[in-house]
This record gives structure tokens, C-alpha cells and sequence, in this order.
């Protein structure tokens, strides 16, 4: 008996669902996907596998398919993705696409990364005074001074055997730096063998993308019950303490005062305005309208913006020096370069310096491209949205845009799987479609700190390569990756350095 009512409310479910979800299936009946179960649709590609097989599984599915927009069910979600320039294009500037995936609604971070689109416009347009260009040229001596601790901090790894990770100095001169420009402190991080900031971080982000793959683990009442949410709350305490301290010391009262004496005003993001010292992100926070932007909405934006100029900028540096240290031929050409600007290692990277760099920015670019650290950006259709070439993307649909598939695609590639400089040869670049590469994404809500984020890792990588030379006993055909926010190598950044005499 019990036997025939579950297979009459499975039958009863599985017509519910072709009613409710009629015009969405209209849409894509010619779109390629996995087979899809009643209630589960393809869960089942992912249920009980680790976040590395996960990222594997994923990336086939947007990959493989032949069709250039791929469907996937997950329980009641429709998944769409998409890897075509044209279509990513059209996405990332439709008005109906500005939304946030849900996914993300289970991160430890919120503010402008995640809110809904009415209330991101109104915080984008507030905060691009703080990334002002005048604001972030005085952020590069910072730079200069929190790469050259961590310099000095490597020095114990010269003439070791055994590879280190070079991700541990990285994340906590990044951390270091972000404390120093954006929160106007100092702080001996770069000075301990251990931050538990960082590997809180590390965490909950596993956490929070494994629940994101679990539906029935959702609803908060029953999260916050299991194992997983206890550790997730207790983590979540540690990764916003900095924050936390820094608010405590800040006079929330007296922030009209403090907008009046800076002489804010709502059109000081022009790079023409002259800033004479360093301006961190919460004085710039702290002008804004209290009663718009009050203490929980700073608070939740200063933690977002700690893990964004921090975790995102160490790990792309971190991939970058591992594909150095597997392409000894391209590590030297970049110091060659370095060379012709710099008489010591010990000279400061000035503002001007930047754009003399050219092949370091078409070797970052190319580790930004064969190592995106976000394999995927997740958007939010509100309304149909027709593509240009009769496809058209259904409304309330999750969309996964494929980065890393469109920064492997050889149509627009000509060596996809070969780390190769050369992609970025200005000729070369100006003939590919501007959507063909996604680093920071593109578009009206694109990533704010852009500009921090290669301020940060010019200087950076000065000073790093002017210092050291840099091996590994990684290959790139046999490293891989797991998925969390960011996309990660399994295991560690593993390098080895000798002193470099420059």
C-alpha cells in the first residue's frame, strides 16, 4: 500500500512539475542536459562526492554538451549555462540578469557581492569614491612595505629541499596589506606562524558550497541543527573578529562630523581629485549616509570586502608564481623586464613604474585565464531574456556562466591548455571578443576593486621575482582543483626558492 502511494505522489509530482514549468521546458526542449529525475532532476550527478569530483562533474556538463547553452535540473532549480562570448555578453549587461544566484545566499559574506540589484546600485554608487584612482596610487607604497615583510619572512625557506606553500605568505601579506589600506591598521600577522583568520576562511567556504549542493540542508531551522552549521556559526565568529574590533573602535556617533570635515560629496570618485595620503575603506564608509548606511550594512560590507581584496588577489598570485615555477623561461623574461626599470631589488615599485610593465600584465592575464579562481559566475534571470540568435533565457532560471570553458575554448585560443604569454599580444587581443575573457567579470556589475587587485599584484610580483627565483615539482598537466568560492589547487602551492641576484 505504501508502495502505491509513493509511486502515485511520485507520478502526481512529476506531472506538477511539467504544469508549473511548461514555458521554461518550451525554451530549452532543444538545449543539451543530463537526464533529470522526478524531484531530484540531475542531483544525482553530485550526491556524495567531494568537492574536487564535484568541480569536475560541473565543468563536463558546461563543457561537453554540443549545444552552446546547457540545461540541468537540481531538485526544483533550473540550472542554465552558457559559454558562448555572444550570449555571456547579453547576460552580464541585461538588467534582468543583475541578480545574485541563490547559491550564494549561504556564503559568510553579503553586502555588495550578494545583494539584490535595487539596493547593490544604490551601495555600487557609494562606494566608488573609495576606489578612487588618487586613493588607490597612495595604497602602493603599502604595497611595497607589506611585500617586502613577507620577503624577509620567506627568507627561512632558502636552501630548503622540501617545498613550502606558498599560499600560506601570501594570503597573510594580502590580509596584512588589506589591513593597512582598507582598515587603517596595523597588524602582526605576517610575524605568526598561523592566522586563524585565513584557515576559517578556508572552511566555511567548503562548508558553505557543500550545503549549496545539498537542498535538503537549506532551510536554517535544520543547518543550523546538524554538525556542519554548529562548526559553520563558531567559524563564522572568527572570520568576522577583524571587523568586528575595528568597528568597536570607531565613534559611530560622530559620523556626520566626520563626513563634514573630509568634505565628502557624492561626485568625489573622479581620479582627477587629489588625495594626499592614504584613505582606508571604513573612513570612506564612515562619510556615507547613516541612515541608509548604518552600522550592520559597513560592518557586513568591510567582511565581504576583506575576503575580496584578500583571498581573491593571494590566490591569484599564488597560481601565478606555481606557473612561473613551472615555465623557468617566462619567469626570466619577466625579469628581464623588471631590469630595464629597476637598478636593485630593493628600489620601491613606483605609480609610474605600472605601465611599463607590459609582458608581467600579459603573463598575469594569462594565469588569470588558464587558472580563473572562479571557474563559474552565478547570475539570476527576473524576466525572459532573448540571446540574439532565437535562444532565450528563461525567466527565474539559475545561470552558470562558464569561465573557465570560455578561457579554454580554441576558438578563441590558439594554444587553450598552454600557459602562453603570448595570447595577450595586443594584436592578438584586439581581434578576440571582449567577452572571451572574464577575469574580474564585465559588465555594469563587474568587481569593484579591480583596480586594487592589480595595483596589489604589480608591486607584488616586483618585489617577489626581484628577490627570489622560483622552482616546483608541480606539472600542469597533473595538478588539479576543487571547487569552493574560489577555485583552488588540491593540496598546497607547493614552490622552492633560491636568492636571485639582481
Amino acid at each position: 500500500m505504501i508502495l502505491v502511494l509513493a509511486c502515485i505522489c511520485a507520478i502526481l509530482g512529476h506531472i506538477l512539475f511539467f504544469i508549473v514549468n511548461r514555458r521554461k521546458l518550451q525554451l530549452t526542449r532543444s538545449w543539451d542536459g543530463p537526464f533529470h529525475l522526478p524531484f531530484m532532476g540531475s542531483a544525482y550527478l553530485i550526491l556524495f562526492r567531494n568537492l574536487e569530483q564535484i568541480l569536475i562533474v560541473v565543468l563536463d556538463m558546461l563543457e561537453n554538451y554540443k549545444t552552446p547553452i546547457m540545461k540541468a535540473w537540481f531538485g526544483p532549480y533550473l540550472l542554465v549555462g552558457v559559454k558562448k562570448p555572444e550570449h555571456i555578453q547579453v547576460i552580464l549587461n541585461s538588467n534582468d540578469c543583475l541578480d545574485k544566484s541563490f547559491i550564494y545566499d549561504f556564503l559568510p559574506i553579503q553586502g555588495a557581492f550578494t545583494l539584490p540589484t535595487e539596493a547593490w546600485k544604490l551601495l555600487r554608487k557609494q562606494l566608488n569614491p573609495s576606489f578612487n584612482l588618487k586613493i588607490l596610487k597612495n595604497y602602493i607604497p603599502i604595497f611595497n612595505d607589506k611585500s617586502r615583510l613577507m620577503i624577509k619572512q620567506m627568507r627561512r625557506e632558502l636552501g630548503k629541499t622540501i617545498e613550502f606553500d606558498m599560499h600560506n605568505y601570501m594570503a597573510r601579506c594580502m590580509l596584512d596589506s588589506f589591513y593597512a589600506t582598507n582598515l587603517g591598521m596595523q597588524s602582526d600577522i605576517q610575524t605568526v606562524e598561523r592566522s586563524e583568520y585565513i584557515e576559517a576562511a578556508e572552511r566555511l567556504f567548503d562548508l558553505a558550497i557543500h550545503r549549496t549542493l545539498r537542498p535538503w540542508i537549506h532551510p536554517n531551522v535544520i543547518y543550523n541543527l546538524t554538525s556542519d552549521g554548529k562548526e559553520f556559526k563558531n567559524l563564522t565568529e572568527i572570520f568576522e573578529a577583524p571587523t568586528v574590533k575595528i568597528m568597536k573602535e570607531c565613534d559611530m556617533s560622530n559620523r556626520k562630523n566626520v563626513k563634514k570635515l573630509n568634505g565628502y560629496n557624492d561626485d568625489n570618485d573622479d581620479d582627477d581629485v587629489e588625495i594626499n595620503r592614504p584613505q582606508s575603506l571604513i573612513e570612506q564608509l564612515l562619510k556615507l549616509d547613516p541612515k541608509i548606511f548604518d552600522e550592520k550594512t559597513i560592518r557586513e560590507e568591510l567582511i565581504t570586502m576583506q575576503f575580496a581584496g584578500t583571498d581573491t588577489t593571494s590566490t591569484t598570485i599564488s597560481n601565478l608564481i606555481v606557473l612561473l615555477a613551472m615555465h623557468p623561461e617566462i619567469q626570466e623574461k619577466m625579469v628581464d623586464e623588471l631590469r630595464q626599470l629597476y637598478t636593485s631589488k630593493d628600489q620601491p615599485v613606483e605609480y609610474e613604474d605600472l605601465v611599463h610593465l607590459e609582458y608581467m600584465e600579459m603573463v598575469i592575464k594569462e594565469s588569470m585565464r588558464i587558472w580563473p579562481i572562479a571557474a563559474l559566475y552565478a547570475r539570476a534571470s527576473r524576466n525572459e531574456v532573448d540571446l540574439g540568435d532565437g535562444n532565450i533565457l528563461p525567466n527565474n532560471a539559475e545561470i552558470a556562466i562558464s569561465v573557465h570553458s570560455v578561457h579554454h575554448n580554441p576558438e578563441y585560443w590558439a594554444n587553450p591548455n598552454v600557459f602562453d604569454p603570448n595570447h595577450f599580444l595586443p594584436e592578438i587581443e584586439a581581434k578576440r571578443h571582449p567577452y572571451a575573457f572574464l577575469p574580474f567579470s564585465l559588465g555594469p556589475r563587474n568587481c569593484i576593486g579591480y583596480r586594487y587587485a592589480w595595483f596589489a599584484m604589480k608591486v607584488i610580483v616586483a618585489n617577489l621575482l626581484r628577490s627570489y627565483k622560483f622552482e616546483t615539482s608541480l606539472r600542469l598537466d597533473s595538478v588539479t582543483f576543487k571547487i569552493s568560492m574560489l577555485t583552488k589547487l588540491c593540496g598546497k602551492y607547493r614552490v622552492r626558492i633560491t636568492e636571485r641576484k639582481f
